[in-house]
C-alpha cells in the first residue's frame, strides 16, 4: 500500500501545473508490473524498459508491428481488451487507458472500466475527451481507421458513474477550432479515499485560504465534503466557486444545527475510508494527508484515531510554532482524556467505519464535541496514535466562536469527566495497567501526577474535584497494599519535592497524606470490570440534574466572591441547551451582562443558539437593548420588534426611538467610580430606578475624546430604560462633596499628620521623584507622613514614610490627617467626597488631559472629563507659571505656586567626560504621545534621508521603570540606533546628560 501511496504522491507533483506528459512517466516509473490497453504505436511504451514486465493490448496489428520497433521488451497481444480480461486473471500495478474508451460505445466503454479495476491492484489511469469529438481517420495512415473511430461522447457525469476515485476535467486542452477542446484526466487506485468534512458558518472571509491548504495536499486522493451550515455571508457562492475549480469539492447547504450536526452531514456524505475534519478558518499543512494515510494504513483495526502536532497562526497568518509531544503512553488513552482535551480536531483521520460505529458527533454539545467523541473513542477501548510532524495551523482570531467564552469548552469537558467518573471505575480506566508490575506502576505514577499536578487538568476542577478523589480512593482499596504504599508515598514525594507552594500542591498534599493513614494497611477490595459500554450519546442531557445543579451553585458561589467573569461564564453555559435551570440561568447570565457592560458577550453567545426570534419575548428584548447599547443598528432590530408578541415591552422600544426616555437624574445615582483605560473613562454606576425603586449596578464605559456622551441604563426588575447623560456627572460630585468642616488644623504637643494620595508609586519617574523630594522635606520639618497606593510600594528607594496599599482609592474609609496632598486629579473627587475640602491639596504638575488623544489635536483639545475634575474645589499646588496662568483662565482659582526646581545631582557638569559623537538624549516616556518622541523620530527619518545625514546616529530614550537599570535595549528604527534605558539613578542620569551632544526633553 504504501508504494500506491507514494505513486500517487509523485503523480500529484505534476497534476497543478497540467504537465500530463510527466504525470504518465511518474506512473510508469513507478510501476513493475504494467498493462497498457490499446497501445496504437507505442507512444506510452517507450517510457517503460526491459526490466519491468509490460503487457500492451492493441487489436490493430499494423500498430503492434510498428510499436514492437520502439519497444522490443514488451508482451504484446493482438485483441481487443474486453476480450484480454475475458481470458486473463493477471493482476497489474499500473493500467494505462489513454484516449480508449471514447472508441466504444457508452456501455462497453463502462464495461471496461470496471473490467480493468478487477486486472488493477494499483492505478488504473484514464484520459478521456469531453464533448464532441467527432473522430474517423486513421492519423498515423495504417489503415486503422475503424479502430480509431470515435463511437461514444463522455461528460462529467459519465465519469461520475464509471466511479473513478479522482478526475479533473482540463478545459482548452485540445487546439481545435471545430470540436471541443476539453479532456480529462481520470484515476482510480486500490488506495484508500479521504473524506475531509469542512464545517462553515459565517467564515467566508478564512474559506478560500482554507479550501487552497486542501487543494496543495501531497496525497490527491480525498475529497472535501464543505457543509455550509446555515451561513448568512457570502460561504455558499465561495463554496460553488471551488466546486466548480475542482470536482472533488463537493458543497452542501443546510438550516443551522451548530458544528456537531454539520460534521454530521458531512459524514453521511462521505464516500471515503478515512474522515478528517477541517475548521473553516485552519489549514492543512501540504503533507498532512500523505503523513497520516501512510501511518494509519500501517496500524491494524485497534487503532481508531491518528493525530499529530499543529501551530498557530493569526489573522494575518503569522505563524507562532508550538513545540509538542506525544501526550499520552500507549494504553492510557481513555484516562488521559481526564487531563484535558489532548488531541485537536484538525488534526485528526479516523476510519470512517468507526465514525458511524459510534454514530458521529454528539449533538448535545456545542463547544468541546470532539472531547467527546475522543472520550468515547477510548472508551470503546481504541488507540490513538500520535505523529510529531506538523500536520496542520489552528487559527487564532476575534470572531470565531470558542474564543468568546473560552470556559464553554471547559465545562462540556467536566460533565463528560463526570460522566465518566459516574460510569467507569478506576480500574476500567487502568485496565491496561497491571498493578502488580512495577514498570506498570512506574508509568501509571508518572502518568497519574502529571495529570493532577496541572492546575488547569479538568479534574482538579472544584466541580468535579470531589467526585475524583472519592473514585480514586475507591479504586485504591482494590490494589495489594504494597502497590498502594508506593504510589501514595510516591505521590506525596514527588509534590514535596516540586514545593511551589500552590494551591493545588497543598490540597494534594493534605488529601494524599490522610489517605494514606486510611488505607496503608487495609486489605484488597474486590472489584469488577464494566463488560457493557456507556453510550453518552444515549443519555438526555436535559434531564440532568446533578451536574446541573452543581454548575448553578458554581456560578454564585463565583458571583458572591465577585469573580464575574468565571460567574458569567457558568450561566452562559447553562443557558445554552434546555435543562432544569436554563430560565434561571439566562436572567443571571443577563443580569451580569448589565453589571459588567459584557452586552457583545450576550449577542455573541447566539452564535451556537437557535434563531433570536424563535425565543420569549423578554430574551429578545434583551437581545435587542444589547444590540442598542452597542450601536448595532441593522435590520436585526427591526425583525425582532416585528415578532415581539408582548405589548408592554413594544412601548419600552417605542419610547426609545421616539426619544421620550427620562434622563437619569443625579440624586438617582447612589454611586459612581471611574477607571481611566486610555482612550476611554468607564464607569461603575448604582442608581435607583424612578418606577419600581430597586438598585441597579451598570458599568459605561465612555469616549474622553468625544466626551460629553450619552447612554441607555435598562433596569432588570422592571425592564425600564433610562438615558444616562455624563453631563450629570459635575452635579453628582457637586452633591457628594464633604460639606463637614474640621476647621483650623490644631497642633498641640504632636507632630503634623500628612496623607498623601498617590499613583504609581513603583516609577522611578520625574513626577514621583518630585513628589518623593516633598514628603523627604515633610519629614525633615518633623511631619508623619502616610501614603495610600495603588500601586506597588517602591524598592528603589528608602523613604520615611508609611504605606497604606489600596486597591481604589474610593476605598479608602476614612483619613486621619490634618493636611491631604493628592497626586493625581483622578483621584481628587474621590478625596473630596470622604474628607473636608478645606484640607485637601492637589499637586497638579502638568493637566492630565494634554495626555490623552490619538494625534495631536486630540492632545491639545479640552475634555469634558478632565475639565469636570479640576473644575472641583480643591487647593492647588502648581509646579509652573503657565499653569498657575490656565487654572486662573479656566477655573477661576489661584493656586500656591512651587517649582519643581532642578535635581543637582542629575543636572551637574562632569569634566572631562568624553562626548558621544553624534547623540541625543531624549527623556520621557516614548509612548506617551505628548511627549514628542514620534515627533523627534520623524524630524531625524528626515534628516538621515537628506545630504546632511549623519554616518551613524545613536538616539538615548530614557524614562522611569519600577526598578533600578530596568531596561537596556538596542534596536534600529528608522536608519537610527535607538538606545532604550529606564530606572536610571540621578548620578547615571548626570552621566549621559554630560556625553551626549543633544538634550531633548
Amino acid at each position: 500500500m504504501i508504494k500506491k501511496i507514494e505513486k500517487l504522491i509523485d503523480f500529484n507533483k505534476y497534476l497543478p501545473e497540467r504537465d500530463f506528459q510527466n504525470m504518465v512517466i511518474s506512473l510508469i516509473e513507478n510501476s513493475h508490473k504494467i498493462l497498457d490497453i490499446g497501445c496504437g504505436i507505442g507512444d506510452y511504451l517507450i517510457y517503460t524498459n526491459g526490466s519491468q514486465d509490460v503487457t500492451a493490448v492493441e487489436p490493430h496489428l499494423p500498430y503492434i508491428e510498428k510499436a514492437k520497433q520502439r519497444a522490443d521488451w514488451v508482451k504484446f497481444v493482438n485483441e481487443d481488451a474486453l476480450t484480454f480480461f475475458s481470458k486473463n486473471k493477471e493482476k497489474f500495478d499500473l493500467i494505462l487507458m489513454i484516449d480508449i474508451v471514447e472508441h466504444l460505445d457508452e456501455t462497453d466503454g463502462l464495461r471496461l472500466i470496471e473490467e480493468a479495476k478487477k486486472h488493477c491492484n494499483g492505478i488504473l489511469f484514464a484520459q478521456i475527451p469531453i464533448g464532441d469529438h467527432p473522430q474517423d481517420k486513421d492519423v498515423w495512415d495504417l489503415s486503422g481507421d475503424y479502430w480509431q473511430t470515435h463511437r461514444s461522447t463522455w461528460d462529467e457525469k459519465k465519469l461520475v458513474d464509471a466511479n473513478f476515485s479522482f478526475y479533473q476535467i482540463w478545459e482548452n486542452w485540445y487546439d481545435w477550432k471545430d470540436k471541443d477542446d476539453r479532456t480529462s484526466i481520470a484515476i482510480w487506485a486500490d488506495a484508500p479515499l479521504v473524506s475531509v468534512v469542512v464545517p462553515s458558518y459565517n467564515q467566508a472571509e478564512w474559506l478560500p485560504k482554507t479550501l487552497d491548504s486542501i487543494l496543495s495536499q501531497t496525497y490527491p486522493l480525498w475529497e472535501a465534503i464543505v457543509v455550509d451550515d446555515g451561513s448568512t455571508d457570502n460561504t455558499w457562492e465561495i463554496i460553488q466557486q471551488y466546486s466548480k475549480k475542482d470536482k472533488r469539492i463537493k458543497g452542501f447547504h443546510k438550516n443551522n444545527g451548530g458544528i456537531s450536526s454539520a460534521l454530521n452531514y458531512g459524514i453521511d456524505n462521505a464516500k471515503g475510508k478515512y474522515f478528517c475534519w477541517l475548521s473553516s478558518d485552519d489549514l492543512f499543512n501540504p503533507t498532512k494527508l500523505e503523513l497520516q494515510i501512510k501511518a494509519i494504513e500501517k496500524l491494524d483495526n485497534s487503532y481508531g484515531l491518528v493525530f499529530g502536532a499543529y501551530d498557530l497562526i493569526d489573522a494575518n497568518d503569522n505563524v507562532r510554532e508550538l513545540d509538542l509531544k506525544k501526550p499520552f503512553f500507549d494504553g492510557l488513552e481513555f484516562p488521559q482524556q481526564l487531563k484535558y482535551d489532548m488531541v485537536d480536531g484538525c488534526t485528526v483521520m479516523i476510519p470512517l467505519n468507526i465514525m458511524r460505529e459510534l454514530g458521529g458527533f454528539n449533538t448535545q454539545y456545542k463547544h468541546a464535541q470532539d472531547t467527546e467523541f475522543w472520550f468515547r473513542l477510548s472508551a470503546k477501548g481504541y488507540k490513538f496514535f500520535f505523529i510529531s510532524e506538523k500536520l496542520t495551523k489552528r487559527r487564532i482570531h476575534e470572531n470565531q466562536g470558542f474564543t468568546d467564552f473560552n470556559l464553554d469548552c471547559r465545562y462540556d469537558g467536566y460533565y463528560f469527566v463526570n460522566f465518566y467518573l459516574s460510569n467507569y471505575s478506576f480500574r476500567d480506566f487502568y485496565k491496561n495497567i497491571d498493578f502488580s508490575k512495577s514498570d506498570d506502576i512506574e508509568k501509571f505514577i508518572i502518568h497519574f501526577f502529571d495529570m493532577i499536578s496541572d492546575p488547569n487538568c479538568h479534574i482538579n476542577h472544584p466541580l468535579v474535584n470531589d467526585k475524583f478523589l472519592k473514585w480514586f480512593e475507591d479504586g485504591l482499596r482494590t490494589i495489594d497494599v504494597n502497590p498502594r504504599k508506593i504510589i501514595l508515598t510516591s505521590l506525596y514525594e514527588l509534590f514535596s519535592s516540586n514545593r511551589k507552594n500552590s494551591v493545588i500542591e497543598n490540597h494534594y498534599l493534605f488529601f494524599l497524606k490522610r489517605l494514606f493513614e486510611r488505607l496503608k494497611n487495609l486489605k484488597p477490595q474486590n472489584y469488577q470490570l464494566r463488560e457493557s459500554f456507556a453510550d453518552i450519546t444515549q443519555y438526555d442531557r436535559s434531564k440532568e440534574n446533578y451536574f446541573s445543579t452543581r454548575l448553578l451553585n458554581f456560578g454564585y458561589n463565583e458571583l458572591s466572591q465577585k469573580r464575574y467573569d468565571s460567574a458569567l461564564s457558568a450561566f452562559k453555559y447553562l443557558s445554552d441547551f434546555p435543562n432544569i435551570y436554563y430560565e434561571q440561568a439566562i436572567e443571571k447570565f443577563y443580569e451580569i451582562v448589565l453589571q459588567e457592560d459584557q452586552h457583545l458577550k450576550f449577542l455573541r453567545s447566539f452564535k451556537r443558539k437557535n434563531h433570536i426570534t424563535s425565543f420569549p419575548d423578554k430574551i429578545k428584548f434583551y437581545y435587542w437593548f444589547s444590540k442598542l447599547k452597542l450601536n448595532h443598528r441593522d435590520e436585526e432590530l427591526s425583525i425582532i420588534y416585528n415578532t415581539l408578541q408582548e405589548h408592554s415591552i413594544k412601548e419600552k422600544i417605542d419610547s426609545v426611538l421616539q426619544g421620550k426616555l427620562e434622563k437619569l437624574p443625579h440624586q438617582k445615582i447612589l454611586y459612581l467610580n471611574y477607571e481611566i483605560i486610555p482612550y476611554d473613562v468607564h464607569y461603575k454606576i448604582e442608581y435607583e430606578c424612578s418606577i419600581c425603586k430597586s438598585k441597579n449596578k451598570v458599568k459605561y464605559k465612555s469616549d474622553l475624546i468625544s466626551a460629553p456622551n450619552r447612554d441607555y441604563l435598562l433596569c432588570k426588575s422592571c425592564l425600564n430604560i433610562v438615558e444616562f447623560d455624563e453631563n450629570v456627572i459635575p452635579a453628582y460630585f457637586e452633591s457628594k462633596i464633604s460639606k463637614k468642616s474640621l476647621g483650623a488644623v490644631q497642633i498641640k504637643n504632636r507632630k503634623p499628620q500628612i496623607v498623601f494620595i498617590m499613583r504609581y508609586t513603583n516609577i522611578i519617574g520625574g513626577g514621583v521623584r518630585v513628589a518623593y523630594n516633598y514628603i523627604q522635606k515633610l519629614h525633615n520639618l518633623g511631619c508623619e507622613i502616610t501614603i495610600y497606593t495603588d500601586s506597588e510600594v517602591p524598592t528603589w528607594i528608602n523613604l520615611p514614610a508609611k504605606f497604606i496599599k489600596v486597591k481604589d482609592h474610593y476605598d479608602i474609609k476614612k483619613i486621619n490627617a490634618d493636611t491631604v496632598v493628592v497626586f493625581s486629579v483622578y483621584d481628587v473627587p474621590k478625596i473630596l467626597m470622604k474628607y473636608d475640602p478645606e484640607r485637601v491639596y492637589h499637586l497638579c504638575q502638568g493637566y492630565e488631559g494634554y495626555h490623552i488623544g490619538r494625534n495631536y489635536k486630540e492632545l491639545r483639545a479640552d475634555k469634558f472629563f478632565y475639565t469636570t475634575l479640576h473644575s472641583l474645589p480643591v487647593k492647588n499646588i502648581l509646579v509652573s507659571t503657565h499653569l498657575v496662568e490656565m487654572f486662573e483662565r479656566k477655573w477661576g482659582r489661584r493656586g500656591f505656586y512651587i517649582p519643581n526646581g532642578i535635581n543637582l545631582r542629575v543636572f551637574k557638569p562632569l569634566i572631562g567626560k568624553v562626548k558621544k559623537k553624534n547623540s541625543i538624549l531624549f527623556v520621557g516616556n516614548p509612548n506617551d504621545k505628548l511627549k514628542g518622541f514620534e515627533y523627534l523620530l520623524e524630524s531625524l527619518d528626515i534628516l538621515q534621508n537628506s545630504l546632511d545625514k549623519f554616518d551613524e546616529l545613536n538616539l538615548y530614550v530614557v524614562w522611569g521603570g519600577s526598578k533600578i537599570d530596568g531596561m537596556n535595549l538596542e534596536k534600529e528604527v528608522k536608519n537610527i540606533k535607538v538606545h532604550f534605558l529606564t530606572g536610571l539613578t540621578p548620578d547615571k542620569m548626570a552621566e549621559i546628560i554630560n556625553e551626549v551632544s543633544l538634550l531633548v526633553s
